[in-house]
């Protein structure tokens, strides 16, 4: 707020200049005569952008080229469209995408729950072509949130394009293009917003040319918060960019860029609680005496409805504390279970998850008939404790040089700064009744105490936390030069680049637990501090039907702990795994863009080599002389940053390639051919079989081809593409049922004297965590329009055919399971594991597990076939109308493929598939319409630039939700996207 205060007070003194239009479909402004700026070929400016309809493009070659001779598949989002759009974020404008969407990480069994935002620093995932995409500021790869306070325009390219990204998804990218100093005029641009849900935004942009043509600074700033349409889920952005620009002679520029800012978001599941009580309702909500049931913690009480929750410390909202024990009756405690748990005899068919063995459903949304509590999905119920912060910051400095007519170079550095912290929760995400009368004594003995809230429902789950600290740099050298070789051997622009990168990725999570307040030990299990019998589960027992009570007790409560005699206090502690990694390539590439018969024919093609290191970063448990244990800052075997893991240090070197032609066949027909690949990052989270280590490096593979249109001097292009892209060695698929069962047969092995601990420690492979490789394939056809009908008319419209396919799955696991099953031959298979039952039995099971679990991620989850959308906008200059626009736009998307029928099991127990399931359709509507004018007179000055806009999005208010997976065994729904309501979004912009 300060930012935009010292920015207003700046306006009184800026020069009165006309602003810029950028397009003659324009809501009606003042234009004027401006010279041209001469860029390099490494710049792009949006000011020949008309309308919703781009000019040139650096998305396909590296090289300032126009989109109509552009061999590989680019899209552009104009700053006219996002200014239309009323977008402030990349999630809103891939809703206009040609084949682009928010990734929902839902293309395996188990989409996680980062699916909507996603990650810590990373605001939005992408998915493009069916495939995960990459995002880059200014054409270098981030992972910082975007924001249109300071952009220009997006660019999307599809597919693997070696040329932009030797090292990438498969996708594509989308680049956000930041707004740069203009040397040219000054100019003051302030936006006010009020939106649905309390929102309100505040954007500032201030030009100042110190010595015109020169010296000049920008500063741009935003202010955004809102309390959203969810409960408990606010948000707030303050981030400001002051950029200068300076040209010491007339073809030399400097750019220097500096960029700051923080985030308050909420930590969310974009879903609500999952059914954990339905068979426990049905039965009529029993409360029993839990001791009569012995020991067992695992079997449903069928009669009943409810179930053991094995050991927990657990404290309640009101104070109280219960410690529950699976050795001895006085200690277990049961919760209730729902008609979807595995062994529940309640009228729907006991049925393997995937096979987790539980069947996790969402409750109603609304109120139903039979009473069963509903969870709408306008709640987080994580509650307002789960929060993230993120703190960013970027620098960037460039030097663009003229040499002589023909050439150019250009020498930039950038460097990108984030840290990401949440706090969020961890354990089920279910709404459960309390059964039991009586409860454990907390101080240790067999005595019982009252439950005082028996009958009750509850939430009850883990505080978690999570950070990430993640630093970018870039140093780059980029050339060219213009060859003109005459009519015959064409005119060639050749660029060479050389660049350095390097990443520091530091990450770590863990939960809280309960340690002893006078030794620091933890309550249970001090050999492994963040094991779950360590775990603080924070209780809170809710008003039914009151969805808003549902969320957990604070994670704040200071009240003492006693158990035993002794007090406890929380304590956060972190776990184990990958604590980061450092990251550095050196990369070379060249070049060309050549036309032939006086530009007819295009050709573009580059080549590029990087060279890859990565090394990951180490955790281990902390030993007594730690000095990390000593001060008290870790506990003895916490887990801990250990240096670096070398044994798992990996270089790569990859060559890869673009090559494309664009032939003008007429003046509005030209036919175009790409062909490209590229390389990714190994995902250093992710093991592979047989060695347990990194998986290999992902490819890229692409091939486009179609045809362009440009009619009435360019004002109507479109674009016709088919294409197939490919992304092998994908190691997204992950289910760890099936090694922890090889480890119950290495120990039943180990138990009876058969092998010894060393050999049962090389069998474990323990830091196997049941990835599997495969290979994802796309192919389709998509169609997009941008035109400017009409100097008043300006509109854009596409329309994409994408079949998603996922092959070679496990292609590592069948040589590894074959030379597990000779080693098991060895020894007896009447063997009774940990699971209690026969080692034949168990291997059978993974067996069929593992197929079960191959067949229904061959199906391409969550892939929407056909999506079309289009916006458009119409200004009025004419009668009583003038200077008035409308506009919308309108999105569909067909049916998402869910999964596979589950209609029953064979012989062997192997699941037997029936039909696909898929989800709803897709519809939107969004409406738009303004005022603007150039004032004449007033308080405001006379030639202040006057912009009145109202937004409304989704407006039919269809709030269906968005289905990512079903449960399999009844029709309820596992994951979804809940879909905002309508809203409305007010805007006023003046511009000196």
């Amino acid at each position: 707020m300060v930012l935009l205060a010292l920015l207003g007070l700046g306006a009184g003194t800026a020069q009165a200049q006309t602003a810029p239009t950028s397009s003659s479909a324009s809501p009606p402004t003042a234009t004027g005569e401006v010279a041209p700026v001469v860029l390099s070929p490494f710049s792009v400016s949006g000011d020949q952008d008309k309308g919703y309809q781009a000019a040139n493009t650096l998305a396909g070659s590296r090289l300032n080229t126009k989109l109509s001779e552009t061999p590989a598949s680019v899209s552009v989002f104009t700053e006219e469209f996002l200014k239309d759009l009323g977008a402030t974020g990349l999630a809103q404008v891939l809703e206009y995408g040609v084949n682009s969407n928010a990734d929902f990480n839902a293309v395996t069994t188990a989409p996680s729950f980062f699916y909507l935002d996603g990650g810590l620093l990373n605001d939005v995932r992408v998915n493009n072509r069916g495939l995960a995409g990459s995002k880059t500021i200014d054409f270098l790869e981030t992972t910082l949130p975007t924001d249109t306070y300071n952009t220009g325009r997006f660019e999307v390219s599809s597919g693997p394009n070696s040329v932009l990204f030797g090292f990438g998804a498969a996708g594509g990218i989308i680049n956000a293009q930041t707004r740069l100093a203009d040397l040219r005029r000054t100019s003051a641009k302030f936006t006010g917003t009020v939106s649905s849900w309390n929102g309100y935004r505040a954007e500032a942009d201030l030009n100042i040319v110190a010595l015109k043509d020169r010296l000049g600074v920008r500063v741009m700033g935003v202010h955004d918060e809102t309390d959203t349409w969810r409960r408990y889920a606010d948000r707030r952005t303050d981030r400001w960019t002051v950029v200068g620009g300076f040209k010491p002679f007339k073809t030399t520029t400097l750019t220097a860029l500096y960029e700051s800012g923080e985030l308050s978001l909420p930590s969310d599941r974009p879903y609500n609680r999952i059914d954990a009580l339905s068979f426990w309702w049905r039965q009529g909500r029993p409360t029993v005496d839990n001791t009569s049931f012995g020991t067992g913690v695992s079997t449903v009480q069928n009669s009943l409805g409810i179930r053991g929750t094995g050991v927990r410390n657990i404290v309640t909202n009101d104070g109280t504390s219960i410690f529950a024990r699976s050795i001895g009756a006085n200690g277990v405690v049961y919760q209730s279970a729902s008609i979807y748990e595995a062994g529940v005899v309640s009228g729907v068919p006991t049925q393997r998850l995937d096979p987790s063995g539980t069947y996790a459903t969402l409750l109603p949304s609304a109120p139903r008939a039979d009473g069963l509590p509903y969870a709408p999905y306008s709640i987080n119920y994580y509650g307002p404790e789960a929060r993230r912060k993120n703190d960013i910051s970027r620098k960037f400095f460039r030097l663009e040089q003229k040499l002589g007519a023909d050439g150019f170079l250009e020498l930039a550095f950038n460097e990108e700064a984030g840290h990401g912290f949440a706090n969020q929760l961890s354990g089920s995400f279910s709404l459960y009744g309390d059964p039991n009368l009586f409860l454990p004594n907390p101080d240790g003995t067999p005595t019982r105490v009252t439950n005082p809230n028996a009958g009750k429902l509850y939430v009850e789950q883990v505080g978690y936390f999570n950070f990430e600290d993640t630093v970018n740099r870039v140093a780059r050298a980029t050339a060219s030069w213009k060859v003109d070789l005459g009519r015959w051997w064409g005119e060639h622009r050749l660029a060479g680049m050389v660049e350095q990168s390097a990443q520091n990725y530091r990450t770590g999570q863990g939960p809280q637990i309960l340690v002893n307040s006078a030794s620091g030990a933890p309550i249970l299990n001090a050999a492994a501090p963040e094991n779950a019998q360590n775990y603080l589960y924070r209780r809170n027992y809710v008003t039914t039907g009151a969805p808003e009570t549902y969320i957990p007790a604070s994670r704040f409560d200071t009240r003492p702990i006693t158990y035993g005699g002794a007090t406890y206090k929380p304590r956060l502690v972190f776990s184990s795994g990958t604590p980061g990694s450092q990251r550095a390539i050196e990369s070379m590439m060249v070049a060309t863009q050549s036309r032939f018969l006086d530009g007819r024919l295009i050709a573009t093609g580059g080549l590029r080599r990087d060279q890859v290191d990565i090394v990951p970063l180490l955790a281990a448990r902390l030993g007594a002389t730690d000095p990390r244990v000593m001060s008290g800052e870790r506990l003895l075997n916490e887990y801990g940053f250990a240096g670096e893991d070398t044994a798992l240090a990996r270089s790569y070197d990859f060559t890869t390639y673009t090559a494309g032609a664009v032939v003008k066949v007429t003046n509005w027909f030209s036919a175009f051919y790409n062909q490209s690949n590229n390389n990714g990052a190994p995902q250093t989270t992710r093991r592979i079989l047989p060695d347990v280590t990194f998986p290999p490096p992902p490819e890229g593979l692409g091939r486009d081809y179609g045809a362009m249109l440009s009619f009435f001097d360019g004002r109507i292009f479109a674009r016709m593409t088919a294409y197939h892209t490919a992304s092998k060695n994908d190691p997204t698929v992950r289910d760890n049922s099936f090694i922890l069962a090889h480890r119950r047969i290495i120990t039943a092995y180990r138990d009876a004297g058969l092998i010894t601990q060393a050999e049962a420690d090389t069998r474990f492979i323990n830091a196997y965590l049941g990835d599997f490789l495969s290979d994802l394939d796309t192919k389709g056809y998509k169609f997009e329009l941008k035109a400017n009908p009409t100097k008043n008319w300006t509109i854009t419209a596409a329309y994409s055919y994408t079949k998603l396919e996922r092959s070679n799955l496990g292609r590592e696991w069948y040589p590894w399971f074959a030379d597990q099953k000779a080693y098991y031959s060895k020894f007896p298979s009447s063997l009774i594991t940990t699971a209690n039952i026969p080692v034949s039995t168990e291997i059978s099971q993974i067996e069929t597990g593992v197929e079960n679990l191959f067949a229904l991620n061959k199906l391409g989850y969550n892939n929407r076939p056909h999506k079309a959308n289009v916006f458009t906008r119409y200004s009025f200059d004419t009668a009583l109308l003038k200077n008035f626009f409308i506009g919308g736009g309108a999105r569909w998307q067909t049916k998402n493929v869910l999964q596979r029928d589950l209609v029953g099991f064979d012989a062997l127990g192997k699941d037997v598939l029936g039909k696909t399931l898929y989800g709803p359709e897709i519809f939107n509507l969004d409406a738009l319409i303004g005022y603007s004018t150039k004032l004449k007179s007033g308080p405001l000055g006379a030639g202040t630039n006057l912009r009145v806009q109202l937004n409304i999005a989704n407006l039919l208010d269809n709030t269906d939700p968005q289905i990512i997976r079903l449960n399999r065994v009844d029709g309820g729904y596992w994951r979804v996207v809940p879909r905002e309501p309508r809203s409305f979004r007010v805007s006023v912009t003046l511009g000196f």
